[in-house]
């Protein structure tokens, strides 16, 4: 099963909620000299979050694995970066729960590692999550691009609208799939590796490989509408 972004970047904000409330929780537990609440029920309240966000962590974790390795592509630097936090995080997950219930003369290192979790929590959730909140629904510029009246006229409308979220129209980097600049003058398609022809791009349209969602909306003349402005590119 492959998640969109967009599903994923919904998927984590309780994972953000989670980790605030465990801070609140630790913070009330053990900042304040005058106890407003039962630390038996803090207590609790910590470890069932916890529990929870270790769970929600690991779930997103499969579906990101899941997403990358269906795309086939290689990491951007803002996703290199994003994973990697997400790694350090796990890792302080379980070096907590071994100071806890293992290592326990280790125990008092409990709290910077549950603070280098929540600071690492958010920190990626901001870099994938805050970054596609604030980028969904915002028109893409696109490049200046040679198109007369006709169908590419139409075909640069359809691609802002239904591709430029994931693919850039005059570079060939990554955005979220790969960029499309000079998709017909290549010998293969970038992720299929089928042969970079009208036929296999509109196959590609219509039933995608891997992660790129279908655009079943999308009629036979405004394929061919898309498929002439890509070949301006």
């Amino acid at each position: 099963m492959v998640l969109s972004l967009f599903a994923k970047s919904i998927l984590s904000l309780p994972l953000v909620g989670l980790a605030l409330l465990n801070l609140i929780v630790i913070l009330e537990f053990l900042g304040r000299t005058e106890k407003k609440f039962d630390p038996k029920s803090l207590g609790r309240i910590h470890r069932v979050a916890g529990i929870l966000f270790l769970i929600l962590f690991l779930l997103i974790s499969y579906f990101c694995l899941n997403y990358m390795r269906a795309s086939g592509q290689e990491m951007s630097p803002r996703v290199a970066f994003h994973s990697a936090l997400a790694v350090g995080a796990l890792i302080l997950v379980f070096l907590k729960l071994l100071c806890v219930r293992v290592y326990r003369k280790y125990y008092t290192m409990a709290v910077p590692l549950g603070l280098g979790i929540v600071l690492l929590t958010l920190t990626t959730a901001a870099l994938s999550a805050g970054y596609h909140f604030t980028m969904r629904g915002r028109p893409e510029v696109l490049p200046v691009v040679s198109v007369e009246e006709g169908p590419a006229k139409e075909g640069a409308g359809l691609f802002a609208k239904n591709c430029s979220g994931c693919h850039y129209a005059d570079k060939t980097e990554i955005k979220i799939g790969p960029g499309l600049k000079g998709l017909f003058k290549r010998e293969t398609l970038p992720v299929s590796g089928r042969p970079a022809n009208e036929g296999n791009v509109r196959a590609q349209i219509k039933t995608p490989f891997r992660a790129m969602p279908p655009f079943a909306h999308l009629s036979e003349e405004e394929i061919t509408a898309l498929l002439a402005f890509l070949e301006t590119l």
